[in-house]
């Protein structure tokens, strides 16, 4: 380990090994957990449906469809918040990486 590194801390967990298995598997884990999140939704749907209230149900319906806004709004501002924090990390800029982590979480 050079002295830099030394200084800088541990490098980072996913730094070895192949890029393509890394996207892979964190692709294929947010789409389970989206897929089966959708999935309850839509089951619980159905189920208010099946009461035979129009009001509620067109009120589980728009907050389902509120719902997919803001998880879609919450996904891009963290896949934005974690490609700038890693480019500092990578260039080993701890101080710009606590500052953008810092930014991202407020």
């Amino acid at each position: 380990m050079t002295e830099a590194a030394t200084r800088q801390g541990p490098e980072g967990r996913f730094t070895k090994g192949p890029i393509m298995r890394h996207v892979a598997v964190m692709t294929l884990t947010g789409a389970v957990g989206l897929t089966l999140m959708f999935l309850v939704d839509g089951v619980t749907l159905l189920y208010i449906a099946r009461l035979d209230d129009t009001a509620l149900t067109a009120a589980v319906g728009l907050a389902w469809a509120v719902q997919f806004f803001i998880v879609s709004l919450g996904l891009a501002a963290s896949i934005a918040a974690t490609a700038v924090v890693s480019r500092a990390i990578g260039a080993r800029d701890r101080d710009r990486a606590r500052s953008a982590t810092c930014s991202a979480l407020i």
